[in-house]
């Protein structure tokens, strides 16, 4: 009885962790300022979906999913569709912390991925990476579950789908397949023979049914040798003073510590961290000059399930598991509070975007994001999203024109346009011009007046670049022939020309057709 009483009260505080957790990303999302969509081609998402195209990508399917549950706001189901994906890591951190240390571990598991900074960074993001991480993370907690044996062991089959279809998703969640491989290991008896046929039956359907062509083809992970481990390891400590989101290297330092305490199910603990750590170290050697916390998400599964395993273990007779657990959590929300002051100060000076409202973290946990390496590292916002451009697209009364940026950027500027029934046109020499470059950039520069349209270039710099290599002589020829007309001023990172007339035409195809509404339900898949 005194058994059965203990694990309902650690039931019972795990779904409370999970709803203060949940309930906080959904606070943070109605009072950070989200204009500018932040997240890796976010904009490609929400104006794939505004052009009613949610066939066109996962990532658009699933906004097109929850549209009616916001009454078609497109902006709304695209943050929804984050949020229901941090859920889905948080569900399976505790699965996979639950599978290794029983209904503490789950709860450990609920306190560490609920105030761990990057669990709740997806919560924020638009476009791909929050779905293919939540289900990467969820697909990853149910396979481990499997291993508790019983029926649990048939969780095996949809966990391996989840996987498959996180890596369809986006190539982001490609670490997970090295992560759901480890389920046998975690296993023992009839368990592991159980949950390794599911595994397999539903790695291969799924594989077959979810997965598009060209990852079936193409799609590898980076070879395993101890080069490549060391490489990855010292790449992340390297980083760490220009990119301590995450505490990375504590994530690490923890998930070697959980295998090598003693006790129940050491052997699968043991051999689970050891490879949890590879498989970080290898994607980030992987990732070479592109390495940040943010690619690491998938990778970062097992080391944040492994963290979640030792605060669990971390109990003695004079301190239970429950304060170790709670301690574990306090540190870790306080770095959270850090790191959300910090990036919110960057998006200010970076994107214009508002301040959040927190009063500053304390000195010993705020000073990790304070150092010069931090503040010049632009990187964790260069990717995903575009500086002062959602002021200038919300400004313009009749639409925008703008040149294509790097990493695809243009798409966020251009989605705004498209959300409020103006036009967006991306000036693409290849798809606007049939003359010589300088005569077609004068042409696109008449046109946009003529159609009372905006023209928009960013200010190209070496710290800073915002346009491709190949699209700097052309987004140049745009400045020139805007200067020549006059009327060109400058306005923070970028090039403007206000039109002096209206009524017109836009130049070259628009980027999404205006007014794009669902034309059934439930969309058609990709």
């Amino acid at each position: 009885m005194r058994h059965t009483r203990r694990t309902r009260a650690l039931a019972l505080a795990v779904v409370v962790t999970m709803a203060w957790s949940l309930a906080l990303r959904w606070w943070l999302l109605s009072v950070v300022d989200l204009r500018d969509f932040p997240g890796a081609a976010g904009g490609q998402s929400i104006a794939a979906a505004a052009a009613g195209a949610f066939h066109g990508s996962w990532s658009a399917w699933l906004i097109g999913l929850v549209l009616p549950l916001t009454d078609g706001d497109i902006g709304a189901a695209a943050h929804l569709v984050a949020w229901l994906s941090s859920a889905a890591m948080m569900v399976g951190a505790v699965l996979g912390a639950g599978a290794l240390a029983g209904w503490r571990g789950a709860l450990a598991g609920a306190v560490v991925s609920g105030t761990w900074s990057q669990s709740l960074f997806v919560g924020l993001l638009v476009g791909a990476d929050p779905p293919a991480v939540g289900a990467a993370w969820l697909g990853v907690g149910l396979a481990w579950a499997s291993q508790r044996g019983g029926r649990l062991a048939l969780l095996a089959a949809p966990g391996a789908a989840l996987v498959v279809w996180s890596v369809s998703i986006k190539e982001l969640s490609l670490p997970a397949l090295g992560l759901l491989a480890l389920t046998p290991v975690l296993g023992r008896g009839w368990s592991r023979l159980v949950s390794t046929a599911a595994l397999i039956g539903g790695g291969v359907w799924a594989w077959q049914v979810l997965s598009p062509g060209e990852l079936q083809h193409s799609a590898t992970l980076p070879a395993l040798s101890i080069e490549s481990i060391v490489v990855g390891l010292r790449a992340i400590h390297a980083a760490a003073p220009g990119w301590p989101d995450g505490l990375l290297d504590q994530v690490i330092l923890a998930t070697a510590l959980a295998g090598l305490v003693p006790g129940p199910r050491w052997r699968q603990r043991g051999i689970g961290a050891v490879l949890s750590v590879v498989i970080l170290a290898i994607t980030a050697a992987a990732l070479g000059g592109r390495l940040c916390p943010r690619l690491l998400l998938s990778a970062s599964f097992g080391g944040v399930v492994m963290m979640a395993v030792l605060a669990a273990r971390l109990g003695t007779r004079r301190i239970s598991a429950v304060w170790a657990i709670a301690l574990v959590g306090i540190g870790l929300s306080l770095d959270t509070w850090a790191w959300l002051g910090a990036w919110s100060q960057e998006r200010t000076r970076f994107a214009d975007a508002r301040e959040l409202p927190l009063p500053p973290a304390p000195e010993p946990w705020a000073r990790r994001y304070q150092t010069e390496a931090y503040r010049l590292n632009n990187g964790r916002l260069r990717d995903i999203t575009t500086a002062g451009g959602v002021t200038l697209a919300k400004t313009a009364a009749a639409g925008i024109g703008l040149p294509p940026l790097r990493d695809r950027r243009d798409e966020v500027p251009l989605a705004i346009s498209v959300l409020s029934e103006k036009p967006g046109t991306l000036l693409h020499p290849r798809l606007c011009c049939t003359a010589s470059p300088e005569s077609c950039a004068a042409q696109l520069v008449d046109a946009l007046d003529a159609a009372g349209m905006m023209l928009i270039v960013p200010r190209q710099s070496a710290a800073e670049p915002m346009v491709d290599r190949p699209f700097e002589e052309w987004s140049q020829r745009l400045i020139d022939a805007a200067r020549a007309r006059g009327g060109l001023r400058q306005e923070g990172n970028w090039w403007i020309r206000a039109p002096t007339r209206s009524g017109g035409e836009p130049p070259c195809p628009q980027t999404a057709p205006r007014g794009g509404a669902m034309t059934s339900w439930p969309p058609k898949t990709p």
